[in-house]
């Protein structure tokens, strides 16, 4: 099963690991135990926009369940995550063939890529507490970014519907992940919600 993608510069698994996900030349399918593999031309290279939406769309819909890259941004790590396929990062300066081969050895660090999902971040020169209009927004699919906090256990950013649209049994998947990393936040704020109120 080819069961793993990394951006590529060429057809090949000799050559070398694209920095650039959305906009690789190439989306290399590899079995990790045979090394077959399968090129595919990125027909998103060009894209307008959202060249990284639609290349997550094309890797869900491969059925992948790792993906092997140098950077992967906040948007897309969040469609890559919420589709239960595990990110980990590579040097660019590695073949195709190695990056596969450091993963199989293990030593590998998965790859971060979202914002952490905490309360909004506002900016307020005149007053202490922002009002709606002073909230920052820009996050995926135009909702809130949220800052760093440490000591918090997840890393990702609110979740929206995806763009480009996924077929449905592929977002029902999406969603069940999702449905399931909440409601592990939800116990975590519950139980912090509890140490603080004792404090008290």
């Amino acid at each position: 099963m080819k069961e793993i993608v990394v951006p590529s510069v060429g057809s090949s698994i000799n050559d070398a690991v694209d920095n650039r996900l959305g906009r690789a030349s190439y989306f290399i399918f590899i079995d990790p135990q045979t090394l077959e593999y399968e090129a595919i031309q990125n027909p998103f290279v060009n894209a307008p926009s959202a060249a990284g939406m639609q290349a997550a769309n094309l890797i869900v819909q491969k059925g992948v369940r790792v993906v092997l890259a140098p950077h992967v941004g906040p948007n897309v790590f969040n469609v890559l995550q919420s589709a239960g396929i595990k990110i980990y990062e590579v040097s660019p300066n590695m073949t195709v063939k190695q990056a596969v081969e450091e993963y199989k050895k293990g030593t590998l660090k998965p790859l971060s890529g979202g914002p952490t999902f905490h309360a909004p971040h506002y900016q307020s020169a005149s007053s202490q507490s922002p009002s709606w209009g002073q909230l920052q927004f820009g996050g995926p699919y135009g909702g809130p970014w949220y800052p760093p906090y440490p000591g918090y256990p997840w890393n990702f950013a609110p979740y929206y519907p995806p763009y480009p649209p996924f077929p449905p049994e592929i977002e029902i998947q999406m969603l069940k992940n999702l449905k399931s990393m909440l409601e592990e936040q939800l116990k975590f704020i519950e139980q912090r919600l509890k140490e603080l109120e004792g404090n008290y």
